[in-house]
């Protein structure tokens, strides 16, 4: 899609003075939802025996909903953190926002890089943004690239979900906070339709 937000070039600009600020950056953490999340097998790369492949079983009755995963990435240290929520909407993304907030100091600005989606900016979150020191940065329309954050959740996708089968919401919590983790501790690249040797 073409970005046609007739403020485009002056977001993007915004969105890159904040993330690519070198010496003495500001808090910067780019926030987004990764997600619907449902208790399905995922094809994938897995630890099988040779000669017995993976089976996938069905799924023919999915009783247990959804869920959300609502992710930040802190832009200054390149790590992730965030919460499996069960709804999306304008009171669940504030709730999200004062966990963010919790991570700095009550005196430090912090700039949150989010898209357009209305939930994102109901008036009680901009008011809450403006008694918190909080600084929401838009991205522009039609450009979720714009939001450092994305490319991550490719990255947490297949850490987390490649050849799995989880049954319950414990398991799929458990993965993620495991996915985070790992990715926080090392370099990872995900390759689209990468083979293995």
């Amino acid at each position: 899609k073409e970005a046609k937000d007739p403020r485009f070039a002056e977001k993007k600009r915004r969105g890159e003075r904040l993330t690519r600020k070198r010496h003495n950056p500001p808090v910067v953490v780019a926030v987004d939802e990764m997600g619907p999340i449902s208790l399905a097998p995922v094809k994938g790369r897995g630890w099988h025996p040779a000669g017995e492949p993976h089976r996938v079983r069905a799924t023919y009755h999915r009783v247990e909903g959804t869920r959300f995963w609502f992710g930040a990435h802190h832009v200054a240290s390149d790590r992730l953190f965030g919460l499996l929520m069960e709804k999306k909407g304008g009171r669940p993304w504030l709730r999200f926002l004062r966990y963010v907030r919790r991570r700095f100091p009550a005196d430090q600005r912090v700039y949150v890089i989010q898209d357009n989606l209305s939930a994102h900016w109901t008036p009680d979150i901009l008011a809450w943004a403006r008694a918190n020191n909080v600084g929401l940065v838009p991205t522009a329309t039609n450009a979720s690239w714009m939001n450092p954050i994305e490319c991550r959740f490719t990255e947490l996708r297949s850490l987390a979900f490649d050849g799995s089968d989880y049954r319950d919401w414990h398991e799929v919590g458990r993965a993620v906070r495991r996915a985070v983790a790992y990715r926080n501790a090392n370099k990872v690249q995900v390759r689209r339709n990468a083979r293995l040797p």
